[in-house]
């Protein structure tokens, strides 16, 4: 799929401006199975049937959310600002709150992934720190 954005990437649309720049180094530049990477694509395209979603899409749901029963439910809440979702990425990051402040400041998945900082570990602890925020929302 890499090869077909590159390739959409310089087609004429996109010199035109006719098309918006999909974020693909977060998608599919990542060593993730091909099941998450179109869950991800998903999640940065707006298209996950969250509740809002699903209203938009004509479907009669409430749009509070289930998970905390105190907002409507869309994807930056459920997946950033959700009081579940909160205790999970606490959880996770207690050990480094510098990054746990990433995610409380961010307004879109999009900013968590392109803003995550980079591990200064060993080999496998970069690529265990750099899969981390995508572990973490693939749970939620």
């Amino acid at each position: 799929m890499c090869s077909m954005y590159d390739f959409l990437l310089n087609s004429d649309n996109m010199s035109n401006g006719l098309a918006q720049l999909f974020p693909s180094k977060l998608v599919w530049r990542k060593q993730l199975t091909p099941m998450v990477q179109f869950f991800f694509w998903q999640v940065l395209l707006g298209r996950v049937l969250t509740k809002n979603r699903l209203i938009h899409c004509g479907t009669l749901v409430n749009p509070i959310c289930d998970l905390c029963n105190l907002l409507n439910e869309d994807i930056g809440h459920l997946f950033l600002h959700c009081p579940l979702a909160l205790e999970v990425c606490s959880s996770v990051f207690s050990p480094r709150k510098s990054d746990l402040t990433l995610i409380l400041c961010s307004d879109s998945v999009e900013e968590v992934l392109g803003n995550w900082p980079v591990s200064r570990g060993t080999v496998f602890g970069r690529r265990v720190w750099s899969m981390l925020p995508y572990s973490v929302l693939w749970v939620l």
